[in-house]
């Protein structure tokens, strides 16, 4: 259950992120994020999530701190 739980956090910190700047803005609305997605190749898929792979070990300790948090 708990690497279901991560798992998941993972998925929306990437969906999140995913955009066509060079920084993540964090507060996009998932359905916007979900819009630009759908217009984007496999291969600009790749390459954003390429690129915002550092940004979310950068916030790993805030995951470990969500996930300690739902696993109470």
């Amino acid at each position: 259950m708990r690497n279901v739980t991560i798992y998941c956090l993972v998925c929306l910190l990437i969906l999140s992120m995913a955009g066509c700047g060079k920084k993540a803005d964090e507060d996009k609305p998932i359905g916007e994020v979900k819009a630009e997605a759908d217009k984007m190749s496999i291969d600009e898929l790749r390459d954003i999530a390429l690129k915002y792979k550092d940004a979310i070990l950068a916030k790993q300790s805030e995951i470990d701190k969500v996930v300690a948090h739902i696993s109470i």
